[in-house]
């Protein structure tokens, strides 16, 4: 298996050019050690507190009574942080520490005061801890991907606002020409995220709507959470990822900007299409649903670029397991965007709404999207960061592995118990009482599968430790033979 290997060079480029090239990388990832390994492992934490608490916030969904004996770990606290560790904790690290590194890497351009951009990490965990601490002690908000205490946002605004103007600051003085398409998508997601966060913040607690307003909001939110952010840096990920890994181009770039444009027009109002048979107007509703259709076009088409570029090597795909991360990414994003799409459709909704088929749907696109392709990120850029190479190597398809079955558990179960949920509420010839039980017992599976993913956490957490660990010792006491041996390999 393939780990670390040069990255295909374009014939055109003169050996002088490409030493060059290489020499403006290395510097890049010297520059960004700091930062990337503050984002990344104060992530990494996050992911092992989320593992613990999704574990209780699953059971609890089918066994209230597990340790039930505090309010503070009672389900109505734990599901709400568990969910913000995920996003917030884990899942928002990761995507600025490989935003930034991309970013960085693609313009050529370093970071002169790297202790900055760790403050900024330290503004933004110390919000989502005090906010974790406030949730658990009851002082948590009702709206999905925004349970965090409202006194926190301005601490986390003050670290998001200092990362997105450092990016798109790099951005604006990048060294390179040309300007490639995960350029676009993360300085897109950098510019909307630090907009919905504020515009979020103020309409729910600075100056909070009045009656079904609130509700109109937190969807507008959770939705452009979604895909103007998480799918902004995923996308990102994937077309800087793809061509690296498996040497060949995308498929069909030109169509890529066609993409953009769909996820930045239609991305911020997909979540208004939850609020159907609400007391909203009509056109809201349709607003959302058809801004899902809309959303088709970049699903078809980072579909066909990413499945697609991948299809076209498959000895390159099934060589190297990092590229599988990103298969699978690529995949979970492809089925979670027709879900986004199909559900909201009236025909549909009046089945799955209020069911598990949500809950289905969304694990499948933060989690088997935007964590798959994280990790991705993380296995491909840490390496060259450091300048070592994994030390357990094999430990990598475990992860992956694990990752699958799990999410294959989690997913499936929800989604046929959801459908079959819907069904029933829609009988009234069968109890509600029956139906809660039914879905009850769906939820065993994602309880199972939420196990094989811990597993998986624990492998990468292992090969995390363990690539530090022979870091230090390196720097320590440096041997020279491995650094030159691995020296091309990490450096491009």
């Amino acid at each position: 298996m393939t780990v670390i290997g040069p990255s295909p060079q374009p014939p055109s480029r003169d050996a002088h050019g490409a030493s060059r090239l290489s020499a403006e990388i290395a510097e890049v990832d010297r520059s960004i050690r700091l930062p990337f390994l503050f984002f990344i492992l104060s992530g990494w934490v996050w992911l092992l507190a989320a593992s613990f608490f999704g574990y209780l916030t699953f059971w609890k969904a089918h066994n209230p009574e597990f340790l039930n004996a505090q309010a503070w770990i009672s389900f109505g606290r734990v599901a709400p942080a568990f969910n913000a560790m995920l996003v917030y904790g884990f899942a928002c690290n990761f995507a600025f520490g490989l935003g930034l590194w991309i970013v960085s890497r693609l313009g050529r351009v370093p970071v002169r005061y790297p202790i900055l951009l760790a403050v900024a990490a330290i503004f933004w965990n110390g919000g989502v801890n005090i906010g974790i601490f406030g949730i658990l002690r009851g002082d948590l908000n009702v709206f999905d991907y925004f349970e965090l205490p409202g006194y926190v946002a301005p601490i986390i605004l003050a670290g998001l606002l200092f990362v997105s103007v450092w990016v798109i600051l790099a951005f604006i003085n990048r060294r390179s020409d040309a300007v490639y398409a995960a350029q676009w998508y993360l300085v897109a997601g950098f510019l909307a995220f630090p907009w919905i966060f504020l515009i979020a913040a103020a309409m729910l607690f600075v100056y909070p709507t009045a009656g079904v307003s609130q509700p109109l909001v937190a969807n507008w939110y959770a939705g452009s959470l979604l895909w103007l952010w998480f799918g902004s840096v995923g996308a990102a990920l994937l077309y800087y990822l793809i061509p690296k890994l498996s040497g060949k181009p995308i498929l069909a770039y030109d169509l890529a900007r066609f993409g953009f444009l769909a996820l930045v027009l239609a991305g911020a109002w997909t979540g208004t299409a939850r609020l159907s048979g609400g007391p909203f107007p009509a056109w809201i509703i349709t607003v959302g649903i058809a801004s899902g259709l809309l959303l088709l076009v970049f699903f078809l088409i980072t579909g066909i670029n990413f499945l697609g570029s991948m299809s076209s090597a498959p000895g390159a795909l099934s060589g190297n397991t990092v590229l599988q991360f990103a298969f699978v990414g690529s995949l979970s994003l492809l089925l979670s965007g027709l879900a986004s799409a199909l559900l909201p459709l009236r025909s549909i909704n009046e089945v799955v709404q209020f069911t598990i088929v949500g809950e289905a749907r969304h694990f499948l696109l933060l989690y088997g999207f935007f964590s798959m392709v994280a990790f991705a990120g993380v296995y491909y850029a840490l390496p060259r960061i450091l300048q070592q190479d994994w030390p357990m190597a094999f430990m990598i398809p475990a992860h992956l592995y694990t990752a699958v079955i799990g999410l294959l558990l989690v997913v499936f179960p929800l989604a046929l118990g959801g459908w079959n949920q819907g069904v029933a509420l829609n009988d009234p010839s069968i109890p509600f009482a029956e139906v809660v039980r039914t879905a009850t017992v769906w939820m065993l599976g994602r309880s199972l599968g939420w196990l094989f993913i811990i597993f998986g956490h624990l492998a990468f957490s292992l090969n995390l430790v363990l690539i530090l660990v022979e870091k230090c010792k390196s720097v320590c006491c440096p041997d020279r033979d491995y650094a030159e041996a691995v020296k091309e390999g990490v450096g491009s």
